[in-house]
This record gives structure tokens, C-alpha cells and sequence, in this order.
């Protein structure tokens, strides 16, 4: 019997279930208060008054003051001084069996034990303003480069007053060749992304074999964020789905990271009994009020070896954290992330919620795995990413101050060294249900695709020394392409239109006219074929090809982000740190069943 159970024993608890707790401790290399409270034998409050009694410590009904400087790392410690000079003990924390190896009387009077989530909201109340400060600020302080809170240098700003006195006069000059060049330059690189692609599509997946199980007592410990803001309509499908994760309780922390207003969320999740293994981690209000500040909140204080990252509507498949621990076993240490696959749950919604599950089967069945395996930098997908922690703190975390974190996390971990690889792992999400659902996401997207290739071509030779010219151009190409692609669908579309109305003005004139009309139906020619094979090749691989008849519509869907993109470039202008929040729990349609064992089909 670990000295752990002693207090339990001494207030007249059975041995038996006791014993049985502290073998299933010893089998999984956990602390025996672990495999105690996540068996449900005793209260969180039980075990903590125990403790107290143990130590002949007061049972407050007020936690007392903690000190003014505790430091940060006191969340992770499970310990933290009061003013008194006292130590608040949580419950759980590692060190406890350490201390009950003492004489009770060396200890007696110094320490007052709660239980784990009281010293949580406790400490992180008093650190509020410092929780605050580094989830916003950590980035931009140490690393001010590597974050958009700074803005454009003047460089980059003196280039966009330059563009933006260019366009108009090209549109006005009357011999065209200022805007013939304009648009040859864009072509080109247009075709660079189109080849990039079509390359990327043309190589053989190679069939991996799948990675060895790792035995439950080998399985490190994993922590689960996930942000949510004005999300009480979907809790109790989050914490289904989470409870349906098939990991050992006495290994995970969960956290939900609720912004401190949000009090309809709060009282959501007050009202559903969690269990012992997740929390709610409240956000210290402050700007900007984004999602990567949330996570990093969320993240200070976390001891796991990995951490992954859910959204509100995500339904992952329940052996994913394994699946994602094996694979991180069978790399080295040069992996800092594993992407796994987003697929849409209601896409029979509408004929938008079908066309952005083509677009998820073409990005998360095909391109990102592709640039995964050819080692090139991964724009990430917002949820299901699995970090070693470790690699994600010295990166700094997630830039709180660009919306789209995940895209600027995947170039920062490329440029650090490190990278991306597939988990062909599903997790299922729901697409915007309408119009303007959808506009205000890809709004949001693409603002924070431009945030991206601001940062990260401050210092455009750093970036590719650091990226190499293999990976520059795929930078250039990814995030470049997709900014500049969208912006500039209706100009190069319209002007092609044009000239195609009037077949014999196609070649007529000097040659840049020539090289820009060849340039343009080349670009059409492929660009057409861009956009049609990595979706019907995903909707193959994702046995959804019942949707391939809905291509003829993607031509509506490039300008609808057209639209959202040139929304975007006045927003980044007007509010450039504004989150655009997507409501979800709205779909009324699902292609998934549940069946035995809360599996879900692939």
C-alpha cells in the first residue's frame, strides 16, 4: 500500500479497493492520487481533507492570500506560498508521496491542501494579470520577428503605398504593358503554385506500415486543449466526444480555456459534472481576444509530453491520442507536430457545406500530407494538431496576435528546424451553415493568411536560409499563391474572359502581349486542373466520391473567396486583430452514425 493511501486508511477507508487502485498506479507509472481520483472511490474533497488531517491543516472555507511573487511555474508544481508564509498544496501533485514520508509533525501547520482544481482557479486568479500578459505578449516580446503584433516594417509598407498608387495608374495607362507585366508577374507565380501541386498530386503515397501500439503503461502523458467562446449550445457533444477518447484517464489533462465573460459557457460546463481528468481554465480577460491566446493561457502550467489541440465541434476519433503517441515514437525528435485528418460531419447541409468538404478531402487527404512527406513547411489546420510540448514552448507557443495561428505555426515550426508529419487519424467538423457563416470564416482565414506572409517575409533571405529554396518556394507558393490567388481570381478570370470574347486580340500585338496571353491560358489550362484533381484524387482517398458532380460549382466558390479575401485585405487595414467568432451546433444534418463503441466510420 503506497504511503499516498495512508490518510484514506486512517479516516476508515476499505483496503481492498485501495490495493487494487495502487497496483493499477504501479502498472501505468502513475502517482497513486491519480489512479485514485480518476477511480471515482473517493472525492477530490475527501482526499484533500484527508490530507489536511494528516497535517493537522485547517479546512477553510476561503482559500488565504497567496504571496505576491509565487511565480508562474507554481501551476505546474501543484504548490504555491501564501501570504502567511504558509504553502498552499494541491492535492495531486506529484510530490505528495514525498512529503507524506515525513513525520507528520515536521509539517504540521505550514501547509493547507485543496484539491487540484481549487489550487488551479485559485493560483491562476492571482496570476491573473501575469497569465494575461505572457498568453498575449511572450511572442512578441522575446521573439518580435516571428509575430504580427508588430505590424509591416517599412519595407513591406512602402511596397503596399507603391502597389497601391501602381494598380489604378496600370488600369488607366493606355498601352496596357504596365498592367500586362503586373499581371505576367502574377501569372507566374500562379503557375509555380499550380506546379507545385500538380507535382505534389503526381507522387505515390507510400503505404506505411502502421505504427506498433504503445502498452498503457508506456503511454506519456497527454494534454487536450480546447478554446471555446459562446459555446454552450454544443457542450455536451464536446464532452461526449472527449469522454469517448480512449486513453487512460490517470494520463490526460484536459483543458477548456473560457474566455472570463463568457458567462453562459461557464455556467454550461459548471452544470455538467467533468470528470476529474478535464477542467475549465479561465482566460484573464485582455487583448486581443483571440483563440491562440486562449491556448496559450491554457497551456502555462501543463506537465505532458504531448499536447493536442480541439475545437468546440470536434468529434476525434477515439484511439487518435495513440495513434498519435505511436507515431511520435517511431520518429525522432525533428517531428514537432502530427496533423491529423479534418473531415466535414454535416456535408450533406447544403451546397456550401459540400463544396467546403471537397476543399477539407483536397487539403487534408491530399496537399498537406503531400508537403508533410516531401519535408516542406505545413500551414496547419486549426484543430487536431499534436505537439510535443516540449518543442511547441521553445517555439514560443501560438502568436496571439494573428487569427490564423495555425497556418503562421506550421512556417514558424519550418523555420525553426523542426517538422510537420500526417496522422491518418480522422477528426469530424462542422462546416458553416450558411452564407454568412461562411463568408466571416474565410474573412477571418485569409486575414490571418495575409498576417502569415507579412511576418514571414519581413526578412525574405533569413526566411529562405532558414526554409532552404525547396521550402521557400513552397512558402511563397502555399501562402504566397493563396493570398495573392484570391485577390486576384476576378481580375486575372475577367481579364482572360475578356480576351477569350474576342478570340482574334489573343497574341495580337508586341510579345509581352503575346507571353501574357500564352502565360494566361496556361494558367487557366492548369489552374482548372488544380482545382479539380486534388479534390476528386481526397474525395477517392475519403470514399465520398458521391460528391464529385458538385465540381461544376467551383468556379461560384473561388469568387465567393474572392470576395472574402479582398473583405479580409480591408479588415486587416480597419481591425487587423479582430476574431470573427463561428458560431457552431447549428447543423441539422449528419452523414455520421454512431455505432458500438462510439467508433464513428472512416
Amino acid at each position: 500500500m503506497p504511503v499516498d493511501f495512508a490518510p484514506l486508511l486512517a479516516q476508515g477507508h476499505a483496503a481492498g479497493p485501495l490495493q487494487r487502485i495502487a497496483q493499477r498506479a504501479q502498472r501505468l507509472g502513475v502517482a497513486p492520487a491519480r489512479a485514485l481520483l480518476a477511480s471515482g472511490l473517493v472525492s477530490p474533497a475527501s482526499h484533500a481533507l484527508a490530507l489536511a488531517q494528516r497535517w493537522q491543516g485547517p479546512v477553510l472555507p476561503v482559500i488565504p492570500a497567496l504571496a505576491p511573487d509565487i511565480p508562474l511555474a507554481s501551476l505546474g508544481a501543484g504548490m504555491a506560498r501564501l501570504a502567511d508564509g504558509r504553502w498552499l498544496l494541491s492535492a495531486e501533485a506529484d510530490h505528495i508521496g514525498n512529503l507524506l514520508q515525513l513525520p507528520p509533525e515536521h509539517l504540521s501547520g505550514h501547509l493547507v491542501v485543496i484539491p487540484s482544481r481549487d489550487f488551479q482557479s485559485a493560483v491562476r486568479e492571482a496570476l491573473a494579470a501575469r497569465i494575461a500578459d505572457e498568453a498575449s505578449e511572450s511572442l512578441p516580446r522575446h521573439r518580435p520577428a516571428l509575430s504580427i503584433r508588430t505590424g509591416a516594417n517599412r519595407v513591406q509598407l512602402a511596397l503596399a503605398v507603391m502597389l497601391t498608387v501602381a494598380l489604378p495608374a496600370a488600369f488607366l495607362e493606355p498601352s496596357g504593358i504596365v498592367l500586362g507585366v503586373g499581371l505576367f508577374a502574377c501569372a507566374l507565380l500562379f503557375v509555380a503554385a499550380i506546379l507545385l501541386h500538380l507535382t505534389l498530386l503526381a507522387e505515390p503515397v507510400p503505404q506505411a506500415p502502421r505504427a506498433p501500439d504503445v502498452p498503457d503503461a508506456a503511454l506519456p502523458r497527454y494534454g487536450v486543449l480546447v478554446p471555446l467562446y459562446n459555446e454552450a449550445r454544443i457542450v455536451p457533444k464536446l464532452l461526449a466526444a472527449l469522454g469517448r477518447l480512449d486513453y487512460p484517464p490517470e494520463k490526460l489533462d484536459i483543458r477548456i480555456c473560457v474566455e472570463q465573460d463568457d458567462a453562459t459557457t461557464r455556467a454550461a460546463l459548471g452544470a455538467a459534472a467533468l470528470p476529474n481528468w478535464m477542467q475549465v481554465v479561465v482566460v484573464p480577460a485582455g487583448r486581443p481576444r483571440t483563440k491562440p491566446r486562449a491556448l496559450n493561457a491554457g497551456l502555462i502550467g501543463m506537465v505532458a509530453e504531448f499536447v493536442a489541440v480541439y475545437d468546440a465541434e470536434d468529434d476525434p476519433d477515439p484511439r487518435q491520442l495513440r495513434d498519435a503517441v505511436a507515431l511520435f515514437r517511431c520518429f525522432d525528435g525533428r517531428i514537432a507536430c502530427l496533423q491529423a485528418h479534418l473531415a466535414i460531419d454535416n456535408s450533406d447541409e447544403s451546397w456550401l457545406s459540400r463544396l467546403f468538404a471537397m476543399e477539407y478531402a483536397a487539403l487534408f487527404e491530399v496537399l498537406k500530407p503531400a508537403l508533410a512527406r516531401n519535408d516542406l513547411p505545413v500551414p496547419l489546420g486549426g484543430t487536431s494538431n499534436h505537439f510535443r510540448l516540449g518543442v511547441l514552448r521553445q517555439l514560443g507557443g501560438w502568436d496571439a496576435w494573428n487569427v490564423t495561428e495555425d497556418a503562421d505555426l506550421g512556417i514558424r515550426i519550418a523555420r525553426a528546424g523542426y517538422r510537420v508529419a500526417d496522422l491518418p487519424s480522422l477528426t469530424y467538423e462542422e462546416a458553416p451553415v450558411g452564407l454568412g457563416a461562411w463568408l466571416g470564416q474565410r474573412r477571418r482565414w485569409l486575414k490571418g493568411w495575409m498576417q502569415t506572409l507579412i511576418t514571414h517575409s519581413r526578412s525574405p533571405l533569413r526566411t529562405a536560409r532558414e526554409l532552404g529554396p525547396a521550402g521557400a518556394l513552397a512558402l511563397l507558393t502555399t501562402v504566397g499563391g493563396t493570398v495573392i490567388g484570391t485577390l486576384g481570381f476576378p481580375v486575372l478570370s475577367g481579364s482572360f474572359a475578356l480576351r477569350l470574347g474576342d478570340m482574334t486580340a489573343l497574341g495580337a500585338g508586341g510579345p509581352l502581349s503575346w507571353l501574357t496571353d500564352a502565360v494566361a491560358v496556361l494558367v487557366f489550362l492548369l489552374g482548372t486542373c488544380m482545382m479539380a484533381l486534388p479534390i476528386a484524387l481526397g474525395l477517392y482517398r475519403r470514399r465520398m466520391l458521391v460528391l464529385l458532380p458538385w465540381i461544376v460549382l467551383l468556379p461560384v466558390y473561388a469568387v465567393l473567396a474572392s470576395l472574402a479575401a479582398w473583405q479580409a485585405l480591408v479588415e486587416l487595414l480597419w481591425r487587423p486583430f479582430h476574431w470573427e467568432k463561428t458560431e457552431h451546433g447549428l447543423a441539422r444534418k449528419s452523414r455520421l452514425r454512431p455505432v458500438p463503441g462510439g467508433r464513428r466510420p472512416t
